[in-house]
Protein backbone atom coordinates (compact mmCIF):
# COMPACT_ATOMS: atom_id res chain seq x y z
CA UNK A 1 0.00 0.00 0.00
CA UNK A 2 1.21 3.50 -0.83
CA UNK A 3 1.44 6.14 1.85
CA UNK A 4 -0.24 9.51 1.10
CA UNK A 5 2.98 11.28 2.11
CA UNK A 6 4.75 9.70 -0.87
CA UNK A 7 2.31 11.19 -3.37
CA UNK A 8 3.65 14.24 -5.21
CA UNK A 9 1.15 16.51 -6.97
CA UNK A 10 1.84 19.11 -9.61
CA UNK A 11 0.03 20.93 -12.38
CA UNK A 12 0.17 18.97 -15.61
CA UNK A 13 1.56 20.51 -18.80
CA UNK A 14 1.33 19.49 -22.47
CA UNK A 15 4.53 17.46 -21.87
CA UNK A 16 2.43 15.19 -19.62
CA UNK A 17 -0.02 14.33 -22.42
CA UNK A 18 1.43 10.82 -22.99
CA UNK A 19 1.18 9.95 -19.28
CA UNK A 20 -2.36 11.35 -19.05
CA UNK A 21 -3.36 9.24 -22.06
CA UNK A 22 -1.93 6.16 -20.34
CA UNK A 23 -3.79 6.91 -17.11
CA UNK A 24 -7.01 7.67 -18.98
CA UNK A 25 -7.16 4.28 -20.72
CA UNK A 26 -8.74 2.26 -17.91
CA UNK A 27 -11.37 4.92 -17.17
CA UNK A 28 -12.17 5.37 -20.87
CA UNK A 29 -12.47 1.59 -21.27
CA UNK A 30 -14.85 1.41 -18.27
CA UNK A 31 -17.10 4.04 -19.85
CA UNK A 32 -16.88 2.66 -23.39
CA UNK A 33 -17.76 -0.83 -22.15
CA UNK A 34 -20.75 0.49 -20.20
CA UNK A 35 -22.05 2.84 -22.93
CA UNK A 36 -20.48 2.14 -26.33
CA UNK A 37 -23.16 4.35 -27.88
CA UNK A 38 -21.84 7.33 -25.90
CA UNK A 39 -18.10 6.76 -25.45
CA UNK A 40 -15.34 6.20 -27.97
CA UNK A 41 -13.06 3.19 -27.71
CA UNK A 42 -9.67 3.79 -26.13
CA UNK A 43 -7.35 5.69 -28.47
CA UNK A 44 -4.07 6.60 -26.84
CA UNK A 45 -3.06 8.88 -29.72
CA UNK A 46 -6.38 10.76 -29.76
CA UNK A 47 -6.35 11.29 -25.98
CA UNK A 48 -2.72 12.39 -26.07
CA UNK A 49 -3.52 14.92 -28.83
CA UNK A 50 -6.50 16.17 -26.81
CA UNK A 51 -4.39 16.84 -23.71
CA UNK A 52 -1.58 18.29 -25.78
CA UNK A 53 -3.98 20.96 -27.05
CA UNK A 54 -6.16 21.35 -23.95
CA UNK A 55 -3.23 22.06 -21.64
CA UNK A 56 -1.58 24.57 -23.97
CA UNK A 57 -3.61 27.45 -22.47
CA UNK A 58 -7.15 28.53 -21.76
CA UNK A 59 -9.52 27.43 -19.02
CA UNK A 60 -8.39 23.78 -19.00
CA UNK A 61 -6.42 22.63 -15.95
CA UNK A 62 -4.95 19.31 -14.90
CA UNK A 63 -3.07 17.96 -11.92
CA UNK A 64 -0.92 14.86 -12.03
CA UNK A 65 -0.10 12.62 -9.07
CA UNK A 66 3.24 10.82 -9.00
CA UNK A 67 5.18 8.48 -6.77
CA UNK A 68 8.93 8.47 -7.40
CA UNK A 69 8.21 10.51 -10.56
CA UNK A 70 5.93 7.73 -11.87
CA UNK A 71 2.45 9.06 -12.88
CA UNK A 72 -0.28 7.29 -10.90
CA UNK A 73 -3.30 9.56 -11.32
CA UNK A 74 -4.66 12.77 -12.74
CA UNK A 75 -7.55 15.19 -12.49
CA UNK A 76 -8.72 17.27 -15.46
CA UNK A 77 -11.04 20.25 -14.99
CA UNK A 78 -12.26 23.33 -16.83
CA UNK A 79 -13.21 26.70 -15.35
CA UNK A 80 -16.70 27.73 -16.41
CA UNK A 81 -18.51 31.04 -16.08
CA UNK A 82 -22.25 31.40 -16.47
CA UNK A 83 -23.80 34.84 -16.50
CA UNK A 84 -26.89 35.56 -14.45
CA UNK A 85 -30.17 35.47 -16.32
CA UNK A 86 -33.83 35.63 -15.30
CA UNK A 87 -33.69 31.97 -14.20
CA UNK A 88 -30.28 31.42 -12.61
CA UNK A 89 -27.64 33.29 -10.69
CA UNK A 90 -24.15 34.01 -11.95
CA UNK A 91 -21.84 31.04 -11.42
CA UNK A 92 -18.06 30.72 -11.68
CA UNK A 93 -17.15 27.11 -11.09
CA UNK A 94 -14.58 24.49 -11.80
CA UNK A 95 -16.02 21.47 -13.60
CA UNK A 96 -14.11 18.26 -12.94
CA UNK A 97 -14.27 16.18 -16.13
CA UNK A 98 -11.82 13.37 -15.33
CA UNK A 99 -10.42 11.81 -12.21
CA UNK A 100 -8.32 8.75 -12.98
CA UNK A 101 -6.11 6.70 -10.69
CA UNK A 102 -4.03 3.75 -11.85
CA UNK A 103 -5.67 0.52 -10.65
CA UNK A 104 -2.55 -0.39 -8.64
CA UNK A 105 -2.69 2.93 -6.75
CA UNK A 106 -6.38 2.98 -5.80
CA UNK A 107 -7.53 3.34 -2.20
CA UNK A 108 -4.19 4.85 -1.23
CA UNK A 109 -5.19 8.53 -1.09
CA UNK A 110 -4.37 9.49 -4.67
CA UNK A 111 -7.90 10.54 -5.66
CA UNK A 112 -8.37 12.41 -2.38
CA UNK A 113 -5.05 14.20 -2.83
CA UNK A 114 -6.03 15.28 -6.34
CA UNK A 115 -9.45 16.51 -5.18
CA UNK A 116 -7.91 18.43 -2.27
CA UNK A 117 -5.54 20.14 -4.73
CA UNK A 118 -8.34 21.19 -7.05
CA UNK A 119 -10.53 22.37 -4.16
CA UNK A 120 -7.61 24.48 -2.93
CA UNK A 121 -7.15 25.94 -6.40
CA UNK A 122 -10.86 26.78 -6.65
CA UNK A 123 -10.84 28.47 -3.24
CA UNK A 124 -7.69 30.46 -4.05
CA UNK A 125 -9.23 31.54 -7.36
CA UNK A 126 -12.41 32.71 -5.59
CA UNK A 127 -14.64 30.29 -7.50
CA UNK A 128 -18.15 29.46 -6.30
CA UNK A 129 -17.58 25.71 -6.19
CA UNK A 130 -16.83 22.52 -8.04
CA UNK A 131 -19.12 20.48 -10.24
CA UNK A 132 -18.65 16.99 -11.60
CA UNK A 133 -20.68 14.42 -13.44
CA UNK A 134 -20.70 10.69 -12.90
CA UNK A 135 -22.60 8.08 -14.86
CA UNK A 136 -25.20 6.07 -12.96
CA UNK A 137 -23.34 2.78 -13.45
CA UNK A 138 -20.30 4.09 -11.55
CA UNK A 139 -21.48 3.49 -7.98
CA UNK A 140 -17.89 3.25 -6.72
CA UNK A 141 -17.19 6.80 -7.89
CA UNK A 142 -20.46 8.04 -6.38
CA UNK A 143 -19.51 6.67 -2.97
CA UNK A 144 -16.06 8.26 -3.21
CA UNK A 145 -17.45 11.68 -4.17
CA UNK A 146 -20.03 11.55 -1.36
CA UNK A 147 -17.31 10.69 1.18
CA UNK A 148 -15.42 13.73 -0.05
CA UNK A 149 -18.45 15.98 0.53
CA UNK A 150 -19.98 16.21 -2.94
CA UNK A 151 -23.76 15.98 -3.01
CA UNK A 152 -25.99 14.97 -5.92
CA UNK A 153 -27.87 18.00 -7.20
CA UNK A 154 -29.35 17.12 -10.57
CA UNK A 155 -30.63 14.10 -12.45
CA UNK A 156 -30.26 13.98 -16.21
CA UNK A 157 -32.63 11.86 -18.28
CA UNK A 158 -32.10 10.51 -21.79
CA UNK A 159 -34.37 9.02 -24.41
CA UNK A 160 -32.38 7.11 -27.01
CA UNK A 161 -33.97 7.11 -30.47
Amino acid sequence: MLLPATIALRRATPDDAPALADLNAHVQRLHADAHPDQFSPVSHSAVQAFFDTALAGGPDLAWIAEIAEEPIGYLYAVEAHRDANPFTTEQHTLHVHHLAVAPTARRCGVGSSLLRAVVGHARDAGLDGLLLDSWTFNAEAHAFFRRFGFEPMQTRFALRL
